[in-house]
């Protein structure tokens, strides 16, 4: 535990810093956590590569660990025949001795946060030493009562539980009764200076993409899996193409369905009207000359992609899927929500925006509206109390 007027030490756990909200809302969180107010630290389970551009983000008051270091098998404090031959036995056991490794080499923490998925079922072996933290990013309703259970015996250990939207901290409460006075909402903050000054930046553009860019078009930003949904919107743009409407799709991302995807637009002749960019370090030049941002989720714990494109007073057009778009628009007051699924419908609300230069006019002003909630100075009170409390 700190002393009066110690800075508190706070490790997060993170597996990697890839692709996803989870990784870049890790980031948001370090760089915007006042360092004269917590000593800070990040577990990673490897190096990252030298082109990540998450990675290159970390800042300098962060002091960076891995589980996993590139010139060791094992952590030398357990590298033995004995520990060696329980380690290969359970994977959970060499899990633990390489935290608790990695946690002998930084200062005295007080806090350890499981802020992604893996992490948090192996910190419960140190609540006796420290505050313990979970981060609980997507949804639960539709887990079987098998992983509702395992999911319960796994957070009950932790002080505090964190969620990233308001519905989701209902969703636990009303599943998990015993655990209600554990669980805040607490939004990630927005970093708007960089997004807004890294979408004037067109450095990194090919001179194809450049071409690209200066094209009418719609963006969507997501990992190539399956629970993102991009032949729905494929579809839709199937539709407008047959319907003579010029207008095309760029999707910014990557991921195991790539292949997939790649044949959904050859079955459906879209390979002139869509172009998948790839991953890129910058993806706000894509949203800021955009005429708008698709979200096709078919479930989504917040949707931080979003408030991204809504900081650049893009109008959204987003899936009302379990459980975060419907909150980030507030029920369609600050985007268009459409069903899961739908290309339809996602195709009709395209021309409606594109044929009413007013109605799109007016979710371009109310993103700018409603991507002013999530600043910094309104979200980070928030966690210092939580974490104070602890």
């Amino acid at each position: 535990m700190s002393f009066v007027g110690q800075k508190k030490h706070l490790v997060f756990f993170c597996e990697h810093l890839e692709s996803g909200g989870a990784a870049q809302a890790q980031i948001d969180f370090l760089t915007s956590i006042d360092p004269n107010k917590y000593q800070l630290s990040l577990v990673l389970e490897r190096s990252p590569s030298s082109d990540n551009h998450l990675f290159s983000q970390i800042p300098k008051n962060v002091a960076v660990r891995t589980l996993f270091p590139e010139n060791s098998n094992f952590p030398q404090k357990y590298n033995s025949l004995f520990w060696n031959f329980l380690r290969c036995r359970s994977e959970k056991f060499d899990k633990i001795l390489r935290i608790k490794e990695v946690l002998s080499t930084l200062p005295k923490a007080d806090c350890l946060i499981g802020f992604t998925l893996t992490y948090p079922k192996y910190l419960p072996f140190f609540r006796k030493q420290y505050k313990l933290v979970y981060w609980v990013h997507g949804p639960c309703t539709k887990w079987s009562k098998g992983d509702l259970r395992k999911f319960y015996r796994r957070i009950l250990p932790f002080d505090q539980l964190i969620t990233v939207s308001h519905v989701l901290e209902e969703h636990i409460k009303d599943f998990f009764p015993r655990v209600s006075n554990r669980v805040r909402t607490v939004y990630t903050p927005i970093n708007y200076e960089k997004i807004r000054s890294e979408a004037d930046d067109f450095s990194e553009l090919t001179a194809l993409e450049q071409k690209l860019i200066g094209q009418k078009y719609y963006v969507a930003v997501a990992r190539f899996v399956p629970e993102k949904d991009f032949v729905t919107v494929f579809k839709a743009f199937k539709i407008l193409k047959e319907k003579n409407f010029n207008l095309k799709l760029v999707v910014v991302g990557d991921g195991t369905d790539r292949k997939k995807l790649e044949r959904s637009l050859e079955d459906l002749s879209l390979q002139g009207c869509v172009s998948l960019v790839g991953m890129k370090r910058n993806p706000y030049v894509w949203m800021k000359h955009s005429q708008g941002f698709i979200h096709s989720a078919i479930t989504e714990g917040f949707g931080l992609v979003m408030v991204e494109a809504m900081t650049l007073g893009k109008a959204v057009i987003a899936t009302d899927c379990p459980v975060g778009p419907a909150e980030v628009l507030k029920n369609g007051e600050f985007g268009i929500l459409i069903k899961v699924g739908d290309d339809r419908n996602l195709a009709e609300k395209i021309i409606e925006l594109e044929s009413k230069a007013s109605l799109k006019q007016r979710y371009e002003l109310k993103s700018l509206e409603r991507a002013s909630y999530f600043s910094k100075e309104r979200i980070l009170p928030e966690f210092y109390e939580i974490i104070d409390s602890l």
